[in-house]
């Protein structure tokens, strides 16, 4: 799963990646590419700018729980910002029962 953020809409910058040939297709993508996961976006929202790379490193964060590979840019600095922004996230990433591993 790849976790980013832009400025198009989702299904502008899905096309650009999966869409072989072109500068931003992504490796891997075209092939195995499958769809937009649209319960993630739902309500497309557009995140204020300075936010952003929090939406994308909580995502990613919370996906990083199930077993899929996940992809995309993390800050490494979210244990300083997390607590207060996704504090849910933040306590289920410090359970026992989720052995978190720093990225």
């Amino acid at each position: 799963i790849y976790v980013g953020v832009t400025s198009k809409t989702p299904e502008e910058r899905f096309k650009e990646h999966a869409t072989p040939g072109l500068p931003r297709a992504a490796r891997g993508l075209p092939e195995h590419g499958i769809c937009l996961l649209r319960t993630l976006m739902y309500p497309y929202i557009k995140v204020p700018g300075r936010q952003r790379l929090w939406y994308e490193t909580a995502t990613h964060l919370a996906l990083s729980m199930c077993t899929a590979r996940i992809s995309g840019d993390i800050r490494n600095d979210y244990l300083n910002w997390l607590p207060d922004f996704q504090p849910k996230l933040m306590h289920r990433l410090e359970t026992d029962d989720y052995r978190f591993q720093a990225f």
